[in-house]
């Protein structure tokens, strides 16, 4: 609702309507001011009038479901009853909210209860209340409140009125007005709760039912059926209404910019910085000294059956003209509005509503009717393939379109070129126009393909330690279709984009390709293994390790911790420096082999503790710990192969996954690291 409603009847006569794309049916009649509408659990329609009452509507049998005309204040034009929503759970607790000017001026947020039985009328004093908000004028009280999908109920509040917000209500985070407030009903504490990821719980600078701020008037909102999106129309001042928009699973703290911006545009900067993350409307419209309206009405996203034309777009309108729009992102990212209804005239659009099957309604509040949105147009069309310009010429791309009409259509490609099936590169729209004169608008784009290099294999020729190591990442343009992994002449792998790994020596060949064309990128290499002949051995003598095998370099760890390196393999132990040493033998390519056993070299006291800290042994399928700070336990093959882990084990742990034999468990505790020879029997 908005200031300028009185001039609706003087400047009605001026607007210009465009084509018709949907129809309005009448369903319900005879509302006084009907301000929202709402569905139950039974997809029964509640009509919210006003002056202060709820109309139950059910096969076309009107009902008074509450009446609190008695406590509503609804003298000036935007004060009254202004909003109701179910909870939840109505179907079990008959619970539902609503959203008044009380006989103070002030916004009551409060909580009925339906006894849940065959009586049609809810009990006005079951009344709780949740919030009141002071209002220092009599307009722009805002007046939604809807539950999110995360079970919150989000309450949308204007700056306070006047014009121009002039206590700078909508950036002050001390103040309610001008904000999305999100609060838990479900709380067990005071008269509601502060969701724990509220992006201002436990502030001490803002208050913390806030979600979001910078609000003018958003009179209605809405969160979409099937993807959780929320969407807002936020009333503007004197030139610019706009759409705001905020994906699924935002965590909130969004500044949608008033009065610091209006639409698009500077407002009032006097108080702002341009380093505010100021979120910005996906969509606004100019107001009726020369454009569409005087006051946006916030809808839905249409998710219903009944016309397929608007799947998945925002349909919304204004106040002043009772227009309705379409509006949604085309395939590059830019929105795309377009009237589809100007059939009310200048009966004032108050409010959308929305059934369980996801079909929209209108209220006017001129004529205190109630209307469905039914089909005119069925036209629909979507892209099933885009080919871009080939490898050998740059205007042989297409675009495959899947169009449904019940009455004759063109289409027309609008870009660089105008034939459809040779499409030069560039960005396209195509357009849909049936005989009703109903429109589908998309936008795509042609790439070009040439002979240039779309994949980078960065590897020289390898040995390599063993096969099954080397990976070719995919350094690719992910749009490629292939690659071609040719090994000594013959076609060894085809894959797409992925990280490949080669398995076997030899002379590696690779392509790409791309809409059938071979890239001109083919790079060799040679693969060969080293083969490790055999781990290296090693013999303690109290104070020297001499380690063995046919490696040209050996090194010595101590607790994981590389400690040196020789050629002759002689390695000097101080038997007081107590710990785990592991050799390792190493090739002059850098391939290495470990010993399996470490030198665990300790007192006789840790050795025994460390001998029990795994019983029995030897063991079946359980093994018992005797500490509990222990980090890990790992469980090794006599060659070095791991077998099983366990990560901070208490107590006892599970082998029946090892087979028979003897093992070597490494325990890890304390920065400590022990190694323990075991057999499973």
């Amino acid at each position: 609702m908005h200031l300028r409603i009185i001039f609706i009847a003087l400047l009605s006569a001026n607007i210009l309507f465009g084509q018709q794309q949907v129809s309005l049916k009448t369903v319900a009649e005879n509302f006084t001011v009907p301000v929202d509408i709402a569905f139950d659990h039974k997809n029964v329609m509640y009509v919210v009038e006003k002056k202060g009452t709820i109309i139950r509507v059910k096969d076309g049998v009107k009902n008074t479901f509450l009446d609190i005309t008695s406590i509503v204040n609804s003298a000036a034009n935007e004060r009254g009853l202004l909003g109701m929503t179910f909870d939840p759970n109505y179907a079990s607790n008959g619970n539902f909210y609503v959203n008044y000017i009380n006989a103070s001026g002030h916004t009551n947020i409060s909580r009925f209860t339906w006894s849940l039985t065959d009586s049609i009328t809810s009990n006005p004093n079951t009344e709780k209340h949740l919030m009141i908000i002071n209002q220092p004028y009599n307009n722009h009280n805002g007046g939604c409140l809807k539950f999110g999908p995360d079970g919150y109920l989000y309450i949308g509040m204007g700056d306070g009125g006047s014009g121009g917000d002039p206590g700078n209500r909508s950036q002050n985070p001390k103040e309610r007005l001008g904000k999305m407030l999100r609060i838990d009903v479900n709380s067990n504490t005071g008269q509601y709760g502060i969701p724990a990821d509220n992006p201002y719980k436990s502030s001490k600078d803002t208050l913390e039912e806030i979600w979001a701020m910078g609000l003018r008037n958003p009179w209605r909102f809405s969160f979409d059926k099937s993807t959780g999106d929320l969407w807002i129309g936020d009333v503007g001042q004197n030139k610019w209404e706009e759409v705001d928009y905020v994906p699924a699973g935002t965590k909130g703290g969004h500044n949608f910019g008033w009065r610091c911006f209006e639409g698009f545009n500077k407002y009032d900067f006097g108080q702002c910085s341009d380093n505010t993350p100021f979120v910005k409307p996906v969509y606004t419209y100019a107001t009726l000294a020369s454009g569409e309206g005087c006051s946006v009405t916030g809808g839905y996203v249409y998710r219903g059956k009944d016309i397929p034309y608007l799947q998945g777009h925002y349909i919304y309108g204004d106040f002043c003209t009772s227009r309705i729009w379409r509006l949604k992102s085309n395939e590059c990212g830019e929105y795309k509005n377009e009237l589809i209804n100007k059939s009310l005239s200048a009966q004032q659009l108050g409010t959308f509503g929305e059934d369980n099957d996801g079909e929209l309604y209108v209220a006017a509040l001129g004529s205190g009717k109630i209307y469905k949105l039914t089909q005119i147009c069925d036209l629909t069309a979507n892209i099933k393939k885009i080919i871009n310009a080939s490898c050998a010429t740059s205007s042989d791309g297409k675009v495959d379109l899947d169009i449904v009409s019940s009455v004759p259509f063109t289409k027309q490609i609008i870009g660089p070129s105008e034939v459809i099936d040779r499409l030069k590169p560039g960005k396209y729209i195509y357009r849909i126009l049936d005989s009703l004169g109903c429109t589908v608008d998309n936008c795509f784009e042609i790439g070009t393909d040439t002979l240039t290099t779309l994949c980078k294999i960065e590897i020289d020729d390898l040995v390599i330690c063993e096969v099954g190591q080397v990976s070719v990442p995919p350094l690719c343009d992910q749009s490629i279709d292939s690659f071609q992994i040719i090994l000594d002449g013959t076609l060894y792998l085809t894959a797409g984009y992925q990280e490949i790994t080669l398995s076997l020596p030899g002379n590696y060949t690779f392509k790409h390709f791309k809409n059938g064309c071979s890239y001109a990128e083919q790079k060799l290499i040679n693969i060969t293994v080293e083969n490790l002949d055999s781990l290296p051995q090693f013999t303690y003598n109290g104070n020297k390790v001499f380690v063995t095998g046919p490696y040209p370099f050996f090194l010595m760890f101590k607790n994981d911790t590389f400690i040196t390196q020789n050629t002759h393999g002689v390695f000097e132990i101080d038997p007081t420096d107590y710990g785990t040493y592991t050799f390792v033998g190493s090739t002059f390519n850098g391939c290495w082999a470990k010993a399996v056993e470490p030198l665990i070299i300790s007192s006789s006291e840790d050795y025994l503790l460390q001998k029990t800290l795994l019983y029995p042994n030897p063991f079946s399928n359980t093994i018992y710990i005797r500490s509990s700070d222990i980090e890990s336990i790992s469980c090794f093959t006599t060659d070095g192969r791991l077998i099983q882990s366990w990560l901070k084990p208490q107590d006892v742990i599970n082998t029946t996954a090892i087979p028979i034999g003897t093992f070597f468990m490494k325990i890890k505790r304390q920065r400590q690291e022990i190694w323990v020879k075991m057999i499973k029997q």
